[in-house]
């Protein structure tokens, strides 16, 4: 009886072996945890970063290249040779805080958060496409105070308004108009259709009524086809690149003058509130706190821009 119980016994651990095995070999690695973090690059001068939120990534990138080229011409006469201004499309605000605390020389950035939306009108003797942003953003300081290599990131300032603007958002629009030749094409059709043979040459009461049957189709036929086409063409020279660039840049320019309007007040940070790291990053990136500097930094700036267009005119 002992022989068939040690012959059972044998073939019952094969088997566990082989069915535990193949589990064993089938089941997943054991979790080693989310990989290490590659620490970020730092800078050899101040930097300052742009990153774009809430859009596609094609908007998000020539929002932030856009918005950095006009803070960087906005600062190049007040400082010469002041901070890189850097495009972060692909960034969040969690990637610019862990940036101010492995960079020392990163000032802060602004979070630019925004929608876009683009609309055509065609009005039969012209076309209209209208591309709008409905735009807020975040400005923030490494917080990183004299002597003191930690940074501690805080939000400085908000902007959901303009200066002046008396509580209405901040919307960028930009239009461009134009005669779309299909409506040339149609019109003209549409002429020469009403002075072909008309109804009085034959007197026949069959023949007017063929006629201007005729005349209502083709009338009909010229209409739907001219908006039917219109209404798909963009305006030639105006194509989703150009409108994304051309709004990018207006919205750097509204930021600019928006940064520079923080710049000279604290009122909107109440009473009490700690305006140092604002006052730390305005002077970094140029944009001064003494109103008596304001009208010589506008006559800077002025110039800098006029010389700017002399150039591009040659």
């Amino acid at each position: 009886m002992r022989q068939p119980v040690l012959q059972w016994t044998l073939v019952t651990l094969i088997a566990c072996e082989l069915v535990c095995g193949r589990a064993l070999a089938d089941a997943p690695p054991p979790d080693a945890g989310p990989a290490p973090k590659t620490a970020p690059a730092t800078s050899l001068k101040p930097t300052f970063f742009v990153i774009a939120e809430g859009a596609n990534s094609d908007a998000g990138s020539a929002m932030t290249i856009g918005v950095a080229n006009e803070i960087g011409k906005a600062m190049k006469p007040l400082l010469g040779s002041g901070p890189w201004i850097i495009p972060q499309p692909d960034w969040k605000q969690a990637d610019l805080i862990e940036q101010c605390h492995g960079d020392p020389m990163a000032l802060g950035g602004v979070v630019v958060t925004f929608y876009t939306g683009a609309a055509s009108h065609f009005y039969l003797l012209f076309q209209a496409e209208t591309q709008t942003f409905s735009v807020t953003a975040e400005l923030v300081s490494c917080n990183r105070l004299r002597g003191v290599t930690s940074a501690s990131p805080t939000i400085v300032g908000v902007i959901a308004e303009l200066p002046g603007a008396h509580g209405t958002p901040w919307v960028v629009r930009r239009s461009q108009v134009s005669i779309p030749l299909i409506s040339i094409a149609g019109i003209t059709a549409l002429l020469a259709n009403t002075k072909g043979p008309s109804s009085s040459s034959s007197g026949a009461h069959a023949s007017t009524s063929s006629s201007n049957s005729t005349a209502n189709v083709s009338t009909a036929a010229i209409f739907g086809a001219l908006f039917s086409q219109a209404s798909l063409r963009d305006i030639p020279g105006y194509s989703t690149p150009l409108k994304l660039r051309y709004g990018s840049q207006h919205v750097g320019v509204d930021l600019v003058r928006a940064i520079r309007d923080l710049c000279t007040t604290h009122a909107d940070l109440g009473p009490g509130a700690d305006a140092e790291p604002r006052d730390a990053l305005c002077t970094a990136m140029g944009f001064t706190l003494d109103p008596a500097k304001v009208a010589e930094q506008q006559e800077a700036l002025d110039a800098f821009e006029a010389a700017e267009r002399n150039e591009s005119a040659r």
